[in-house]
């Protein structure tokens, strides 16, 4: 039976030992911030779009070999390849991708819909920007805005719930060498909560806090290649934390709800 999820213990397990996973991997960190800074000065010329595409791939690769480092290391196992996590990682983005397309269409159908119903602005008569702009800001002020608002945040919460109930896919790949995104989804079944009260503190906190640090620093760097370089492979940095903890807060939780091996059959005798 897993292991019920405590909080507390997988929060500190996820900061401790994604910290400690650094110094294995910090040479594929390093070549993934110089990779970044790399794209990032490349996507100042639009001349460059072979090298941007090409340096765009090398850094991909580089993230992925960095993660399968952090998962080996968190696991404890030299199992996973890099094409598999690759995989599943490419799995996981487009099958989320998709989700929240749906989502976001239909909540920006929903509030074009408010918008009419309000009679704040004619929409048929084909209003410029600014005055469909204005009544949009005047709409959050009416029970439309606020229907709005509702299914708004219905959207989120339900992005929200497909991320943390595949938050344990990359572990699992790691661990069976072979792409396993929605294979998880059974294993975090009534497990949303601890794990969202998790993510705040190993997702949403280090997110947020590298998101402030990349703009104060940023602001000091020159408007140049050098400087764009620079914004590239700071971002690496800034979000070191946020790769840390969000590896160790996803290999804490896959190492409570990963499956049971099956037993062995006996030798017949």
């Amino acid at each position: 039976m897993a292991e019920p999820l405590q909080t507390r213990s997988l929060i500190a397990e996820a900061w401790r030992t994604g910290l400690a996973a650094l110094a294995p991997n910090a040479a594929w960190l390093a070549l993934f911030a110089l990779l970044m800074g790399g794209w990032s000065a490349s996507t100042a010329d639009a001349d460059r779009i072979a090298i941007t595409t090409v340096l765009a791939g090398l850094a991909f690769a580089a993230g992925v070999r960095l993660s399968l480092g952090l998962y080996r290391t968190l696991l404890g196992t030299r199992s996973g390849t890099l094409l598999s996590l690759a995989h599943a990682n490419l799995a996981a983005t487009l099958g989320f991708g998709f989700i929240a397309f749906f989502i976001l269409f239909f909540c920006g159908a929903f509030g074009v819909m408010m918008l009419h119903l309000s009679g704040l602005v004619d929409l048929a008569a084909e209003p410029d920007a600014a005055a469909v702009s204005a009544a949009q800001a005047r709409l959050y002020g009416t029970p439309y805005g606020a229907a709005l608002i509702l299914v708004s945040l219905a959207g989120a919460a339900a992005l929200a719930f497909v991320a943390l109930r595949l938050l344990i896919f990359a572990p699992m790949t790691v661990t069976a060498s072979k792409a396993h995104v929605f294979r998880t989804w059974p294993l975090t079944k009534g497990r949303v909560l601890p794990l969202a009260l998790a993510a705040l503190a190993t997702y949403a906190a280090p997110l947020v806090a590298g998101l402030i640090a990349m703009r104060l620093i940023g602001t000091y760097l020159p408007a140049s290649i050098a400087g764009d370089f620079g914004r590239g492979a700071l971002a690496v940095v800034c979000l070191t934390p946020f790769l840390l903890a969000g590896h160790g807060v996803a290999a804490a939780a896959f190492q409570r709800l990963k499956p049971e091996p099956e037993p062995a059959l006996a030798e017949a005798g």
